[in-house]
């Protein structure tokens, strides 16, 4: 870990506006010196150093991913992207190359989305059976909240038994359980490995520097989250991981906690599903199918017991709720842990919501009121918000209450923000576009605000402190091919308002992957510049 020092960059830390030509000096995984380029001091003794002359290109602290499944996105990355099909005929045809390519392997098809598709429908095992010449498939919709598989992973894993399996090749609840079990039980240790080092390398080159791991029996397993954990840092993004395992009594929330390495107990504890699998608990009927109302996986007495374990044992607690049915079901649970235990308690924990799309304003005051973390997902409203997408298909009007960041924050609710990768790609800049052009006002945000959510609360949520660039700091940092110089230097020089530039210079800006990403002073990611 030699000594780095980056010339002529301009500056952007959270909540401000971005300063040209500045010198950074990093030493021992830390900010040993920050300040103009004329000031900036000599560097002789720190030989052998490296040293980057940046030529105004924009430098921001790491990016903090606050809601990730790391394994599951190597395993996208290598397997059958189906994100980008427009017919479940194009859907059908990449399984099958992908089964010619690498024949009598198990095929990984994640992605679809078929309110995107002419046929309005998913795969059937037969479908499947027949792309993949009889082989197994495993297809998660683009939420993981459902799954469409082959008839040979349906008899694995006995969905016909279980509910949630709609007979035909989807499964949902109890029955996408059992598929994963059955399809985790198929990847050893080598290729799980394999996967978190490919994705966590994909973070850094997204300029990603932390990484919240959401590590659920749903979804993954002990040994994948403790190994995410682990495999953190040292030349890699650092990784913090949650475990999604509810608890009632508050030694083995600890216990847990220390056994895996985690920092919380909570994550993707299921209170509901999603929208598009129409398993997110909801208030009101679904538009486009008014028998249901979605799905509520746990009572108010269940999250209650978890959420007081937690808080006596010391440990962050928390829930997966996107409806507001179930954001309705965790601001109950948390008044009901105050009856028990005090406000104070219950706030001192520092417990943590995931998504939070459709949340009442009841349900945004208790959590304002006891500092509990929203963390959410910009990129899941540039995905599926507005009048003429997933949303308004499933909610209707609803759709304009979904995913109001900017009045969450505005009434003190901390939030955080990250991508739910592989739900939506590590793309942090792709976050921060979403919230200064949103497809709702109520998640409006500046840019500035927007940086600090993506950065510096990520810290906080975790409770940690960084997230901004200072001397004494922690060397998280990531350099960007953009030079806002020249617009900088004129908006300062004519009168125009500095924060709406920043603004149109954000919804302007997609750099793709980062020039360098420092963490703790180690060099882990590198484009050659």
């Amino acid at each position: 870990m030699h000594p780095l020092v980056l010339r002529s960059v301009t500056l952007w830390n959270p909540g401000s506006l971005p300063v040209p030509g500045q010198t950074i000096v990093v030493e021992r995984g830390s900010v040993e010196w920050i300040g103009p380029d004329a000031e900036a001091p000599t560097t002789a003794e720190l030989h052998p150093y490296r040293e980057v002359e940046a030529e105004g290109r924009l430098l921001t602290p790491a990016f903090v991913d606050s809601h990730a499944h790391v394994s599951t996105t190597g395993e996208v990355l290598g397997g059958v992207d189906l994100s980008a099909t427009r017919s479940l005929t194009e859907a059908l045809d990449l399984v099958a190359e992908a089964a010619t390519a690498r024949p009598g392997l198990p095929i990984f098809a994640h992605g679809w989305d078929e309110t995107n598709w002419p046929e309005n429908r998913p795969f059937t095992c037969e479908e499947l059976d027949r792309a993949s010449g009889d082989g197994v498939v495993h297809a998660p919709r683009v939420d993981l909240h459902a799954a469409c598989v082959s008839s040979s992973l349906a008899a694995v894993a006995a969905v016909t038994t279980k509910d949630g399996w709609d007979g035909r090749g989807m499964a949902t609840r109890a029955a996408q359980d059992a598929v994963v079990d059955a399809w985790a039980a198929s990847v050893g240790p080598d290729a799980r490995r394999r996967n978190i080092e490919l994705a966590l390398h994909a973070a850094a080159r997204a300029g990603i520097g932390t990484v919240h791991e959401m590590g659920t029996p749903n979804l993954s397993s002990r040994d994948d989250v403790r190994e995410v954990v682990q495999a953190g840092g040292d030349g890699a993004p650092r990784t913090v991981g949650y475990w999604g395992e509810v608890v009632s009594e508050p030694h083995h929330a600890v216990h847990l906690r220390e056994a895996l390495g985690v920092t919380g107990l909570g994550g993707d504890i299921y209170l509901d599903g999603s929208f598009g699998a129409h398993n997110a608990g909801v208030l009101e009927p679904y538009t486009d199918r008014p028998s249901t109302t979605g799905d509520l996986y746990l009572t108010v007495s269940q999250a209650t017991e978890h959420l007081v374990a937690c808080t006596v044992a010391g440990v962050q607690g928390g829930f997966h709720c996107i409806g507001d049915a179930a954001i309705e079901l965790a601001a109950e649970a948390l008044e009901k842990a105050i009856e028990r235990l005090g406000v104070e308690a219950v706030r001192s924990a520092h417990h943590r919501l995931e998504h939070v799309e459709l949340p009442s304003r009841r349900a945004v005051e208790t959590f304002a009121r006891l500092g509990v973390t929203c963390a959410m997902q910009p990129r899941f409203e540039a995905l599926w918000g507005g009048p003429d997408d997933l949303y308004a298909l499933r909610l209707g009007d609803r759709w304009r209450r979904t995913n109001p960041w900017a009045r969450l924050d505005d009434l003190g609710v901390p939030v955080s923000f990250g991508s739910d990768s592989p739900v939506t790609p590590w793309d942090p800049w792709g976050a921060l576009r979403a919230c200064v052009e949103p497809r709702n006002e109520a998640g409006r945000l500046p840019a500035a605000r927007a940086l600090s959510l993506h950065t510096e609360a990520g810290w906080t949520t975790a409770g940690l402190v960084g997230g901004r660039l200072r001397v004494g700091g922690e060397a998280d940092l990531a350099l960007w091919d953009l030079d806002w110089t020249t617009a900088l230097t004129r908006a300062s020089s004519s009168g125009a308002d500095p924060d709406r530039l920043l603004d149109e210079l954000v919804a302007a800006t997609d750099p793709g992957e980062a020039l360098l990403t420092v963490v703790d002073g180690h060099l882990v990611h590198d484009a050659g510049l």
